[in-house]
């Protein structure tokens, strides 16, 4: 027997000559009942344990054989039993009354064949979407189920229990999955906002157009004679003070450019911390 060192301070003998380890009692047994070898016994709730360890009292269950006489007392005893695996078949006439008093019943979790017809009840779903839904139920055919308002046409509408539970993985934060309740293909594909990431369809995020650009460009260069007031070369590039993707309110304000050669431009315009790649990082970052 092993003794955890932590335990030897709680190691005594008892009145009765026993070992005790805390609260627990070892009495040292003769020979196992397997085995045959003397070993310490632990006082368990039924008595003292016959065997020393649990591979002996394994063996000894398995090698267990009845005598004649138990034997013959089992047989007797089983008389006039039949055991539910006997193999005892119907006839065809207790088969057909069997099949005729099944009819139309129901298991006690029976509800209606939703699962088949996929169909989502209220009391299922109602708490997991309706803080961001519109919901409401609906009784069809003894059933309480869930409807929803179409993204596009926002008419109540049954969705399937597939359209729910990818919203609900949505709402929770799981990628994948659809975002909005829409009650047919039509209302899907007419959305502004169906299978957009960041706009929504025809959206024009610039408050000016190429045409409008070109005016401000020519009303930059006239005004210096076409000459770059960085070195005074010739000069062929307008160039935003103010970047056009973080200020586009002065995009078209001539205050707010510079008539600059293609050097100057790049040199004091689109490099180091005003490059494109810094900026488009400003702009991801939310920075200002």
């Amino acid at each position: 027997m092993k003794i955890c060192w932590d335990n030897i301070k709680d190691l005594y003998i008892s009145n009765r000559g026993n070992l005790r380890i805390g609260t627990t009692t070892y009495m040292e047994m003769d020979s196992c009942s397997y085995c045959g070898d003397p070993y310490l016994a632990k006082r368990e709730p039924h008595g003292w344990s016959k065997f020393c360890s649990f591979r002996c009292y394994g063996s000894k269950k398995i090698g267990t054989k009845h005598t004649e006489d138990t034997k013959k007392k089992i047989s007797i005893s089983n008389i006039g039993r039949k055991s539910p695996m006997s193999g005892k078949k119907h006839s065809y006439y207790a088969r057909k009354k069997i099949s005729e008093k099944q009819i139309g019943s129901k298991h006690h979790n029976y509800k209606g064949n939703v699962t088949a017809l996929k169909l989502p009840l209220f009391d299922t779903y109602d708490k997991k979407i309706n803080y961001a839904e519109d919901t409401r139920f609906i009784y069809k055919k003894g059933l309480k189920l869930l409807q929803v308002r179409c993204a596009k046409c926002r008419v109540w509408f049954t969705p399937d229990t597939g359209a729910v539970n990818r919203r609900i993985r949505v709402l929770e934060g799981q990628k994948g999955g659809g975002c909005r309740f829409y009650c047919s293909n039509t209302c899907r594909q007419l959305c502004d906002v169906y299978g957009q990431t960041l706009y929504p369809k025809n959206f024009n995020n610039k408050n000016y157009s190429s045409y409008e650009l070109s005016i401000w460009r020519k009303e930059v260069l006239s005004r210096t004679n076409y000459k770059c007031e960085y070195c005074g070369k010739d000069g062929t590039n307008a160039h935003h003070i103010k970047p056009k993707k973080l200020e586009p309110f002065f995009a078209l304000d001539p205050d707010y450019g510079l008539s600059c050669c293609g050097e100057c431009h790049y040199k004091y315009g689109h490099r180091d911390e005003c490059a494109t790649s810094m900026l488009s990082g400003i702009i991801c970052g939310g920075g200002n």
